[in-house]
């Protein structure tokens, strides 16, 4: 379940020109269903923990904030 307000958070990042990315160890299909309730349309789904920590790696090597 989705909290009422996390839709209006990621507008109000999105509107700050901050990309807004979902990181889940949840299957594709939940998560593609939670980040298009929310607003948010990049996905990266069934990840391992390990798999996560990679990810941020590789998005702060090109420069991006993660958090």
């Amino acid at each position: 379940m989705v909290k009422s307000e996390a839709a209006l958070s990621v507008w109000a990042l999105q509107k700050m020109g901050i990309r807004v990315v979902l990181l889940t160890g949840d299957n594709a299909r939940t998560a593609e269903a939670t980040a298009k309730q929310v607003g948010i349309t990049e996905v990266f789904a069934e990840v391992l923990p390990n798999q996560k920590q990679l990810k941020i790696e590789q998005l702060q090597d090109l420069s991006f904030r993660v958090l």
